[in-house]
């Protein structure tokens, strides 16, 4: 960044080219230093948690989805990856609330509305699935004290 180090496009552009051949920890890097400059750029914020859920780094990502969703409370987009980090970190629930959150809003391209509507028919039919063989195990149970 010799030109202008308080540019955060340059940053974000540097970000960009590290994630997209897969050096994640160099774009988070980018992107935090773009994020220390403004802020207040929802798109930033929201680079940076896609960034650190492609690196499996779940609580870096959701600390970063906050603040976007500081900066732009009526966002729904952020619910999308909301809902991906809940379930990798073992939040199911959470994950279904947060993707019924963002269908239920209007952003998001066609393609992440259909990934968030078919994961939420998996992670439904789990709990279905679950459910359904916790009351087989009970009514197992049942019967061997008869």
């Amino acid at each position: 960044m010799e030109a202008d180090p308080n540019r955060p496009n340059a940053y974000q552009n540097l970000g960009g080219i590290h994630f997209r051949q897969k050096r994640y920890r160099l774009a988070a890097a980018e992107l935090k230093a773009a994020t220390r400059i403004d802020s207040q750029s929802y798109a930033l914020w929201m680079n940076l948690a896609l960034v650190q859920g492609a690196a499996g780094r779940w609580d870096e990502a959701l600390k970063a989805l906050d603040q976007a969703l500081r900066l732009r409370p009526r966002a729904t987009e952020p619910y999308y990856s909301l809902g991906f980090v809940r379930v990798a970190k073992g939040d199911r629930q959470g994950g279904i609330q947060a993707l019924v959150k963002f269908l239920g809003g209007s952003e998001g391209t066609p393609a992440s509305r259909r990934l968030a509507e078919e994961q939420l028919r998996r992670l439904k039919a789990q709990d279905r699935n679950s459910r359904e063989a916790s009351r087989a195990g009970t009514n197992l149970a049942r019967e061997g004290r008869q």
